[in-house]
């Protein structure tokens, strides 16, 4: 490398500016996630096209007053967007030293946009709740919870590895096509069945009686 530095490099800076620059991109992938069924670009156009575009057509309709939230309604369903995604939106076009011009809206006017975007029944084309993994269960927003009833969470509802392990065993034990195999006992410890119990036990008492009527003849003779 030939040259100089003129000043002192500063990293921190840098790094902040690249946290920055990383977030946006983000946001822009987001966004063109949401919108590639009415778009046709890549990160690159959207943000460079569509973005400054979408910054006005989102923001002058609403210097009109209550007249102008329909059509911004209108432009935000047309894009299959989200009320959240006015804001990067904003962000990704606002750059330094330009002014926000959301700031120029009274309260009221954006309240009663929120409300009307709220209120909207129109369908997008992807999930908006986030699927979290763990222990075989879904975890999803509030909004989409508040909308089910308890049959419904409990029909979507994944059951654990110990639930599935009960009910296969509860299932084999109630097919009738199944056998379950029956332990065997330790050698050595199986007990005499049918006419050998009987012969046993009728020579154990026979010898018994035997032992009894020999003993007494030898008392006689003596």
């Amino acid at each position: 490398m030939q040259g100089s530095l003129q000043k002192q490099i500063e990293f921190p800076v840098w790094l902040g500016k690249n946290s920055t620059t990383n977030k946006n991109k983000r946001l822009i992938e987001e966004l063109r996630a949401h919108m590639h069924l009415r778009i046709n670009c890549n990160v690159t156009g959207l943000n460079l096209d569509y973005l400054p575009v979408m910054r006005r057509a989102l923001t002058i309709p609403l210097k009109k007053g209550e007249d102008g939230i329909e059509e911004v309604v209108n432009f935000v369903n047309s894009y299959d967007l989200l009320r959240e995604d006015m804001e990067p939106i904003m962000d990704v076009t606002t750059w330094e030293g330009m002014k926000d011009p959301l700031k120029d809206i009274p309260p009221a006017i954006k309240s009663s946009l929120t409300r009307q975007l709220n209120k909207g029944t129109h369908l997008n084309p992807y999930s908006t709740t986030d699927v979290k993994k763990g222990r075989g269960k879904a975890a999803s927003s509030d909004e989409g919870t508040e909308l089910m009833d308890e049959e419904t969470q409990a029909a979507l509802a994944v059951p654990d590895e110990e639930e599935e392990a009960v009910d296969d065993n509860a299932l084999v034990e109630k097919d009738p096509m199944i056998k379950a195999k029956k332990p065997r006992a330790a050698p050595g410890t199986s007990k005499p069945r049918g006419k050998d119990a009987a012969s046993t036990s009728r020579g154990g008492r026979g010898g018994g009686r035997g032992a009894s009527t020999a003993s007494t003849s030898r008392r006689g003779k003596k």
